[in-house]
């Protein structure tokens, strides 16, 4: 196991929203083999730079404690690298389906801990893994994993994301920029949030945030802008040139013909209010 002490009460604070597009993961078990290897695919492709797979592959066959092959299939309809979480929701989804392949009888809780500090490990993300396990707009009050941070979840009934993925970005760098700064703004943005419990709140003071901390290009404000403009508020995602709208689903096609016309990937996606969830074969 990921050493606890260092791992799981490492994280952030901060708000997020959760997609119910996100990843799905297939774990296929061979144990008639005389050595454990494994292989991981996205979207049907063979890769090797899985890194927090990897990882959390590596605890699940420390606990498993036999030769086996696995197979894991990664389905994602959200792009990879713009700040929407897919590394964390892999690790999340992968550790929930070992547990239940293998029979660890690991709790929910711990089951994604292992994600969780596979992701720290990784320097890949902070508060992905608690944000996706509890679904909904979450306020995260405490830093640390599953069990062991604070997330308050705010249901949204009838909300959908739209996103523009602009550009990607490498989330190990960004990372290193987190200060005492940012935990003290991060602070006072989750204070006003915690009040209003407002999705718009959530998209103006996240706005603010994002421009406060320089974490906002001229390409991102520009299209915040023009959807500011039509009278949608919107946000940036962290870490990621990605700017997103929260909008009642009659105004989803509104809101489309908008971003028409924009570069990059452009998704929808209802709000996730359960959280990250383990779905068993017919």
């Amino acid at each position: 196991m990921l050493d606890p002490q260092s791992l799981l009460n490492t994280g952030s604070i901060g708000a997020g929203i959760s997609l119910s597009q996100g990843v799905t993961t297939t774990v296929k078990i061979y144990d008639n083999v005389d050595r454990t290897t494994y292989g991981i695919s996205i979207n049907g492709k063979l890769v090797s730079d899985a890194v927090v797979s990897n990882k959390v592959l590596d605890e699940y066959i420390k606990l498993a404690n036999k030769s086996l092959h696995i197979s894991v299939s990664h389905e994602t309809r959200i792009p990879i690298g713009y700040g929407l979480g897919t590394s964390g929701a892999g690790a999340l989804s992968l550790s929930y389906a070992l547990n239940d392949a293998l029979c660890t009888e690991l709790s929910l809780d711990q089951a994604a801990q292992i994600a969780h500090c596979s992701e720290i490990y990784c320097n890949t993300g902070l508060g992905t893994v608690i944000s996706e396990f509890t679904g909904g707009l979450e306020l995260r009050t405490r830093a640390g994993a599953p069990g062991i941070g604070t997330a308050e979840k705010i249901p949204l009934e009838n909300k959908s994301v739209i996103a523009s993925c602009l550009a990607p970005m490498y989330t190990a760098n960004c990372l290193k920029t987190q200060n005492d700064v940012f935990t003290i703004k991060a602070l006072d943005f989750l204070k006003r949030l915690s009040i209003s419990r407002s999705v718009d709140d959530f998209l103006r003071l996240s706005h603010k945030f994002a421009v406060n901390m320089g974490a906002i290009n001229a390409k991102c404000e520009g299209l915040a802008e023009l959807l500011k403009s039509k009278g949608y508020d919107c946000s940036v995602a962290l870490f990621g040139e990605t700017i997103f709208t929260v909008v009642s689903d009659n105004e989803i096609e509104n809101v489309l013909q908008i971003l028409k016309d924009q570069s990059g990937h452009c998704i929808v996606s209802n709000v996730d209010n359960f959280g990250a969830k383990l779905l068993k074969n017919k």
